[in-house]
């Protein structure tokens, strides 16, 4: 299972907001952050000889919190939908015949659904881009 599909089960199951995967997803888009770690403001390089007491320039986006955070996970040149009706909010991220992409997810937030769905799409044009 992919890191972007192990993300957004991850996300569906959460009941609210939460940091620490946030962080995660982060790292998961900006690779190149992979060996930060958590600091008081944001993420520090634990291997640069800094204080990790200090603040830091940089923070993943409150993806889990935020629907406008959210709205930022979708990929370039995909719609999407939030609803709120029904047992759970859910969210829907899709594109044009030529993506093929129609994903969806169901969490206990609209900011939560949208996370998770817009993780799904990735997924779907990350498997699709090494199919092809």
């Amino acid at each position: 299972m992919s890191e972007m599909l192990e993300l957004a089960e991850r996300v569906e199951a959460l009941t609210g907001p939460n940091y620490a995967v946030e962080v995660e997803i982060f790292k998961a888009l900006h690779p190149e952050y992979a060996d930060y770690v958590q600091g008081r403001g944001g993420l520090v390089h634990r291997f640069d000889g800094s204080d990790q007491r200090v603040l830091s320039d940089i923070r993943p986006g409150n993806y889990t919190a935020s629907l406008d955070s959210a709205m930022r996970l979708v990929p370039d040149g995909l719609k999407f939908e939030v609803t709120t009706t029904g047992y759970k909010p859910g969210a829907t991220v899709c594109g044009n015949s030529l993506t093929g992409v129609h994903e969806g997810s169901y969490a206990a937030t609209p900011a939560l659904a949208l996370c998770a769905a817009a993780l799904r799409a990735r997924h779907h044009l990350e498997s699709s881009d090494a199919q092809g």
